[in-house]
């Protein structure tokens, strides 16, 4: 029953709200910086065209270990991720939701 003028959905949520008819197309003339964001964050699967979406962050907030657990290695780049000592012991999230 509510209203929002700005929601910042994930591409999951997007596609969802489109399919209920919950979002509106977006005027790109009023979003003159659009021309400055990557191709690659634009015109993606689940929004062709940018019609209801555009990209609003994009970046990686960190590595984050436990000291304990290392048995005396360290992590100091991404780069360590791909340790064999590490295999089958590290878990990415791709995603917030």
């Amino acid at each position: 029953g509510a209203t929002f003028d700005v929601a910042v959905p994930s591409e999951y949520a997007i596609s969802k709200m489109k399919e209920e008819g919950l979002l509106l197309p977006i005027d790109h003339a009023k979003i003159p910086n659009l021309r400055y964001i990557d191709d690659r964050f634009l015109n993606l699967s689940f929004d062709p065209g940018n019609q209801y979406s555009i990209p609003y962050f994009w970046g990686t907030v960190g590595i984050v270990y436990n000291r304990a657990l290392l048995g005396g290695k360290e992590i100091t780049s991404w780069n360590d991720l791909w340790d064999p000592a590490f295999k089958n012991e590290i878990l990415l999230v791709d995603g917030a939701r």
